[in-house]
């Protein structure tokens, strides 16, 4: 029989059929295919939940392997008794589907949630598509959380009803050292009021103890733009690890570039424009080097650029990446020397800068991998011309 550590490692890269196969090979390989095929749990349909709910029902020791559960729109009473039964769960995610609005729920369900929050093994909870009746409904439903919830995410948008931010007295701050804090969105839409519930509120905000905060991840569109702005500053000694992915370039987001000057624990940087819409002749390096540029000029701590870009980004950049190739000049490309320039100077304690570029990978066709190879040549050439390298830097070009 084979060690334990290497039936593990077998199982990790298997799929779901090739795991229940396992769990027949022997008693021994049960447990761990089980606890592996219930690790994540997904309830998207009420048959997917009665089936759920049978299985716990015959097997109750199952439950226990669950530290994933994720629900949409299905409120029936064998979810409630699924949730009623989770004490293991991490990470909880209400939602995904269509829009709903949370306190039209069933009452059972709303309460089986918040007991669900309230359990201390629960470390994550991530909201996807929900309405609330004002930023201090969410804020009241929030407090069910316990206190050692770590992280705590926004997917494509939570929207309000109202959006009076006026304390109540049951609207207090949670008393979280939450670590990690993140709203994604695509639509341009972006709503300010959660920020401002969340952190920028001065008079009581949600997240009372901020400085606990080491990652954030944030999409930015133009009506949070400031509100933005204002957390990452606000944030800037505490956060370690940022993700900013902008909806809309502008000239108003040009000539007032999100200032990374406070970031002084700033370790690692992501700046993501797959879905960027850009006006106008902006592009995604001219934008990436005015927020790199507000880093402190003495200096910053960032160890780890990473720069994601959309294959048709790159495809307007070639004519200037074959020139710096021909000329050996990176100068002949200002836009990227001034990228390359600012990652160089403003941290000098860079280890790496990474460029993703989306739908280019290099098994899709010898174009690809002729674009791909072009732009990972002229970085590494202006990287060493701007000293980068001599540094300590390295530079890479990948397909994302």
């Amino acid at each position: 029989m084979l060690l334990y550590e290497i039936d593990e490692l077998i199982a990790l890269h298997c799929t779901a059929p090739e795991l229940q196969t396992i769990s027949l090979l022997s008693k021994a390989h049960v447990d761990l295919a089980q606890g592996m095929l219930f690790e994540k749990v997904r309830i998207l349909s009420s048959r997917r939940s009665i089936m759920l709910h049978s299985a716990l029902e015959t097997s109750p020791h199952l439950a226990r392997h669950i530290k994933s559960f994720e629900v949409d729109c299905i409120y029936n009473s064998e979810t409630c008794q699924i949730m009623a039964s989770l004490h293991h769960v991490r990470e909880l995610t209400l939602g995904g589907g269509v829009l709903q609005r949370f306190d039209l729920m069933p009452v059972d369900f709303i309460r089986t949630v918040e007991e669900m929050c309230s359990r201390p093994t629960l470390q994550s909870i991530i909201l996807n598509r929900l309405l609330f009746p004002s930023p201090l409904a969410l804020a009241r439903f929030l407090r069910s959380a316990v206190p050692n919830l770590k992280a705590l995410s926004f997917e494509n948008g939570v929207e309000f009803d109202s959006q009076s931010l006026v304390p109540t007295p049951e609207y207090a701050a949670m008393p979280w050292s939450l670590q990690k804090l993140s709203y994604r969105t695509r639509s341009t839409e972006w709503n300010p009021a959660l920020l401002k519930i969340l952190l920028l509120d001065t008079d009581a905000p949600v997240i009372h103890n901020s400085s606990s905060i080491h990652t954030l991840h944030l999409s930015t569109g133009i009506a949070g733009y400031g509100a933005v702005c204002k957390a990452i500053t606000m944030l800037g000694v505490s956060v370690r690890t940022l993700v900013l992915e902008p909806l809309l370039v502008n000239h108003h987001i040009h000539r007032n570039p999100i200032s990374l000057k406070h970031s002084s624990a700033l370790t690692s940087l992501t700046l993501d424009y797959t879905a960027t819409h850009f006006e106008d002749t902006f592009t995604p390096i001219q934008i990436a080097s005015a927020w790199l540029e507000t880093f402190d000029s003495s200096g910053s701590a960032l160890r780890h650029l990473e720069v994601v870009l959309d294959r048709q980004h790159v495809m307007k950049m070639l004519q200037a990446l074959l020139k710096v190739l021909k000329t050996r000049k990176v100068e002949d490309y200002p836009e990227l020397r001034r990228l390359l320039v600012a990652a160089a100077d403003r941290s000098p304690q860079l280890r790496w800068l990474e460029i993703f570029v989306t739908k280019c990978a290099p098994s899709d066709h010898s174009r690809a991998r002729e674009i791909l190879g072009t732009f990972k040549r002229a970085v590494e050439l202006g990287w060493e011309q701007v000293g980068g390298a001599a540094k300590g830097g390295r530079v890479a070009v990948q397909a994302g």
